[in-house]
């Protein structure tokens, strides 16, 4: 699945799109990922918070971006990557990986060697590998839109 693709496929479905992030911005959540022993963001997905939008929502699921904002439908706020990181970065699976989008059921993260991951919502380990960035966000957001 290409870029465009997910993004045609999720605004579609009336994904909510949060504008674009600035380079200035992504550089430090990047540094402050670094900091607390994350995997640093990788360029797919710098590229798609800087040209396409900075968090994604669709139903109960979220794409993370670098600024956190209010769900006013669903009352409760969604968190920047750095804040969802630094909340879980106490359990043990999760060092050297970065989760980047939550559903009801899983996490999806990705580790410092650009890898991406279905992750266990309880304990991090990983449930399922992708070889695909869009497609695991694409599952991440349809899994919590039904």
């Amino acid at each position: 699945m290409t870029k465009q693709e997910f993004l045609n496929e999720i605004t579609g479905r009336r994904a909510i799109m949060l504008p674009p992030a600035s380079a200035r911005a992504l550089e430090l959540a990047n540094g402050a990922l670094q900091q607390m022993r994350a995997a640093m963001m990788p360029m797919w997905f710098i590229d798609l918070l800087q040209t396409a939008a900075d968090g994604i929502m669709l139903g109960d699921a979220d794409i993370f971006g670098i600024t956190k904002t209010e769900r006013t439908h669903a009352g409760y706020e969604m968190p920047d990557i750095m804040s969802i990181n630094r909340n879980i970065s106490h359990i043990g699976g999760m060092r050297g990986r970065t989760v980047f989008g939550r559903n009801a059921l899983f996490w999806f993260g990705f580790d410092a060697f650009g890898r991406v991951y279905m992750l266990d919502n309880l304990n991090a380990s990983p449930v399922r590998e992708y070889s695909d960035p869009y497609k695991a966000m694409f599952d991440c957001l349809v899994v919590g839109k039904v």
